[in-house]
Order: structure tokens, then sequence, then C-alpha cells
């Protein structure tokens, strides 16, 4: 298959084609980088699961710092 036989959002070489062929002999690509965001992604959330579950162990907590108890 060649990249002028691209169908939208297949990936060839690292590349998405963004616009078909459409019988011109050319289609238009860009640079996949669904990958990195899926890891961005990831690690964003991970991070905010992090941040709730503190924020849950301190307001949960029965100590108050102004009376001590």
């Amino acid at each position: 298959m060649s990249f002028a036989d691209a169908k939208l959002g297949e990936v060839q070489n690292g590349m998405k084609c963004i616009k078909p062929d459409k019988g011109k002999g050319w289609a238009t690509f860009k640079a996949d980088n669904s990958q990195e965001w899926s890891e961005e992604q990831r690690r964003e959330w991970k991070t905010k699961a992090q941040e709730r579950r503190r924020k849950q162990t301190i307001e949960g907590c029965s100590f108050s710092p102004v009376t001590g108890i």
C-alpha cells in the first residue's frame, strides 16, 4: 500500500492520514503522537488520583490543628 492509498485515520510510518487521496494522487499526513498523548494523560490522571487520595486522607482525619484534638 502506498501513501496515496491511505484511508482517513490510517497510520503509516508514524504518520496519520488526515485527508485521504480522493483520486488526486496524494494524501495529507501529520505526525501521529497518539501514543505519547496517552502516556501523558495516564501520568496526569495518576497525579490527580494521588492528589484526591491525599485530600480525602486529610479531610477524613479527625485531628484538628486548631484544637489539637
